[in-house]
């Protein structure tokens, strides 16, 4: 028992190391998710997808979403009940620091004083990257009804600004999933 309970602590202190931010998770229009039992991902239209983005970067994604729909029972169909859609934004993010450091003089002439005044506000750009953000909305085929939406931050590698590596992706999609309504079915 006390095994037991050491790998779980360990499980769960690796799991809340994730380096991905789950922004948000919810369930709308009072859905029971456990009511449906088949899925299906829309598939995009290539040319609407954000630069640095391929089809490949969308089919790591949603062969991560579609392991971790078969994990909770669901199955996928082409006449799902479920219909997921993927999107990813892509953004800049700017870093800033003060120009001028928060000291305060000795002596305070008119000019200092000024130029403290004028640019105390003033931001110098350190850095430029890209982010990424992964939103999954679940929608309701047959009522055309919305049900769940969640998202997750930092999914674009900041040194070569391209979506990351399908082991990350597969960590950013269990981080995706972490507050979904239907837990994980345990093998036995």
């Amino acid at each position: 028992m006390k095994q037991f309970l050491l790998g779980i602590s360990i499980f769960l202190s690796v799991l809340g190391c994730s380096p991905y931010t789950l922004l948000n998770s919810m369930v709308v229009n009072k859905a029971d998710l456990s009511a449906y039992h088949t899925f299906r991902i829309a598939s995009p239209d290539a040319s609407l997808l954000p630069v640095r983005f391929s089809m490949r970067d969308f089919n790591i994604i949603s062969n991560a979403v579609k392991t971790q729909m078969l994990m909770r029972g669901y199955k996928e169909s082409p006449n799902a009940d479920l219909l997921i859609n993927i999107g990813i934004v892509v953004t800049d993010n700017i870093e800033t620091k003060d120009a001028i450091p928060p000291v305060t003089p000795f002596f305070v002439s008119r000019r200092e004083a000024y130029y403290r005044d004028y640019y105390q506000d003033a931001q110098v750009i350190t850095g430029i990257n890209k982010e990424g953000v992964l939103t999954m909305d679940m929608i309701d085929t047959r009522n055309d009804m919305y049900l769940y939406t969640a998202s997750v931050g930092n999914l674009v590698d900041r040194a070569d600004h391209k979506i990351k590596e399908s082991e990350e992706v597969e960590k950013a999609v269990a981080a995706l999933f972490k507050n979904f309504p239907i837990k994980p079915r345990v093998e036995e």
